[in-house]
């Protein structure tokens, strides 16, 4: 973890912004289902202490050759390799990560 010198913006679904104050890496438990996990180690991960929650970029994902592949239940997250790395459920609006920190 490190402190960032300048806060950056993390625009918000109703185009309010709040600010980072850090950067660094997470590990995750990721579950990916029958049984089977795997250990996703997150790069780049911002600390924004204004956020109650833990957000992932889809987009972000994409850029480092991701493929996310989203059904009306939840999404399948996959490596370039094509191999599961992680998933998620839908719930309401969102699509929660299955898996733990």
């Amino acid at each position: 973890y490190s402190p960032l010198a300048s806060p950056k913006r993390v625009w918000l679904g109703d185009e309010r912004f709040i600010l980072t104050v850090g950067i660094g890496q997470v590990a995750l438990m990721a579950n990916l289902g029958n049984g089977k996990s795997r250990t996703a180690i997150l790069q780049g991960v911002y600390h924004v202490p204004d956020l109650n929650g833990n957000l992932l970029s889809v987009s972000h994902l994409t850029k480092r050759g991701y493929a996310v592949n989203f059904t009306t239940l939840g999404c399948r997250i996959s490596n370039s390799e094509g191999q599961l790395v992680g998933t998620a459920h839908k719930k309401d609006n969102l699509y929660i990560f299955d898996g733990s920190p």
